[in-house]
């Protein structure tokens, strides 16, 4: 009996293993469906560094300058390599997008993260001093603030 309870047991966790195992094996085929060059009319203007996907073909890039100081997202609706970009950002140095509402102002400073909501909803993980979680919304022609932020406080 408990030889078989034994063999039973053992035969369970291999079957959970293997089947775990072949549950995250991919056997497709990376692609890249589209790409844009930083520079280029549809592309972001400097490095970006996350992308909140909303849906397909439209999603929202966070982007840093090379010093990592300023920051900024760029829309894009029913996207493609050379259409989609929503808006015109000015690609300069010294360029910091602003979370806004009513006389709440906060500045994007070093931000590396984001999560998109199906909604359109986009939360931005903010590094300056209250360390905000700022909250924006994909619109039909622009990135726009949401009335909602976290001044969570806590250390990087």
């Amino acid at each position: 009996m408990r030889q078989t309870l034994r063999y039973s047991l053992l035969f369970s966790i291999l079957f959970i293993v293997t089947t775990t195992l072949q549950a995250q094996q991919f056997n497709g085929s990376w692609s890249c469906d589209y790409a844009t060059t930083d520079n280029d009319a549809n592309g972001t203007g400097y490095n970006t560094v996350s992308v909140g996907v909303v849906s397909e073909n439209n999603f929202v890039a966070l982007v840093t300058t090379t010093s990592g100081s300023n920051c900024y997202l760029v829309g894009y609706l029913n996207a493609d390599s050379a259409n989609g970009k929503l808006g015109n950002i000015p690609y300069t140095p010294g360029y910091h997008r602003h979370w806004a509402y009513g006389f709440d102002d906060v500045e994007m400073y070093r931000a590396m993260d984001l999560y998109a909501t199906p909604d359109s909803l986009v939360y931005v993980a903010n590094n300056g001093p209250g360390r905000n979680i700022l909250v924006f919304k994909l619109t039909a022609d622009s990135v726009e603030a949401e009335p909602y932020r976290l001044a969570t406080g806590a250390d990087s």
